[in-house]
């Protein structure tokens, strides 16, 4: 069953290799500090690789187009601030319980979220205290390992991936495990104080989701966050031709699929190739009796368009 579970979670994203990792971790540290059974580390190693065989297909699909892998997430190795990451680490980790957004840049998107993240580290901090040492290793395995996997390569050379929430899905249930487990510890007290908390964050929590599930957008979205706004700019036009490129971050194209859900039948969509042709673009523009709009074009593109006066 575990390796059936594993095999899953490879075939549902590559990223599940950040989960596995965290378990191999947690293995490891229970046959060093509680002489784990040698029998059972043996299955799990069986188990481990029996997944890799099955993954195989797909690993090889991967080295193929490795390249092309490399391009497409070209975008996560763009250099940031600290403070940004900070701000998405943040907005990352409280979302699973909070998720207002009054602007990326906004203090109270961050004052309301403060007494959910100092109780996410307080929970971390009481099942290491509390626990016996499989489980509190267990879930600070599965938050801490994922965790640096993808923050040590942003604060070494530089990027983004841990800014990334989808990346830190594998984080979510070690955090998940943590909040529950300090939560029923303080209900059990019998305090009111403590269900009135607990009542009050079900509703912020309730409350956010629903808000989130009417917007058109959300600080998750990152490169993607005016998508709804581009629509409705686009969609004013009578049959547009929009014209782009690749992008420079390699964005446009996923971009672009998310807008051709929102875009009125009438708009046509002319895909540029790198290095663009400028003759054919000339072509097309002069063909057109309607408007012709660029969208996040790469500096080269946008250059030559300048210079050869299309734009």
């Amino acid at each position: 069953m575990y390796t059936l579970a594993c095999t899953i979670g490879f075939y549902t994203h590559p990223f599940f290799v950040l989960t596995l990792i965290g378990q191999i971790a947690f293995v490891l540290g229970s046959w060093l500090f509680d002489k784990l059974n040698k029998q059972k580390v043996l299955f799990f190693a069986i188990a481990i690789a029996t997944t890799f065989i099955l993954y195989l297909p797909w690993t090889i699909v991967l080295l193929t187009n490795f390249q092309r892998a490399l391009d497409t997430t070209d975008w996560s190795r763009f250099q940031v601030g600290l403070l940004y990451l900070i701000k998405l680490w943040i907005l990352s980790f409280t979302s699973l319980f909070i998720d207002f957004d009054f602007g990326f840049d906004n203090v109270l998107t961050y004052a309301l979220r403060l007494p959910f993240f100092l109780f996410v580290i307080a929970s971390i901090y009481v099942v290491c205290r509390q626990t016996k040492r499989s489980t509190w290793l267990f879930i600070l395995t599965s938050v801490v390992v994922p965790f640096l996997l993808l923050v040590l390569p942003d604060l070494i050379s530089g990027g983004k991936r841990s800014a990334v929430t989808r990346y830190l899905i594998p984080c979510f249930p070690g955090i998940q495990l943590a909040v529950a487990y300090l939560t029923v510890q303080l209900l059990l007290t019998g305090k009111q104080l403590w269900r009135g908390l607990f009542a009050i964050a079900i509703t912020l929590t309730i409350v956010s989701c629903t808000m989130n599930g009417l917007s058109d957008t959300s600080w998750s979205k990152d490169l993607s966050y005016s998508n709804a706004k581009v629509a409705n700019i686009i969609n004013e036009r009578k049959s547009p031709l929009l014209m782009s490129d690749r992008g420079d971050d390699w964005t446009n194209l996923g971009d672009l699929l998310s807008l051709s859900y929102l875009l009125n039948d009438d708009v046509r969509v002319f895909l540029i190739s790198y290095p663009p042709n400028l003759e054919k673009i000339r072509e097309v523009s002069e063909k057109e009796q309607s408007d012709v709009l660029i969208f996040r074009p790469t500096s080269a593109l946008f250059s030559g368009l300048k210079q050869s006066a299309i734009a």
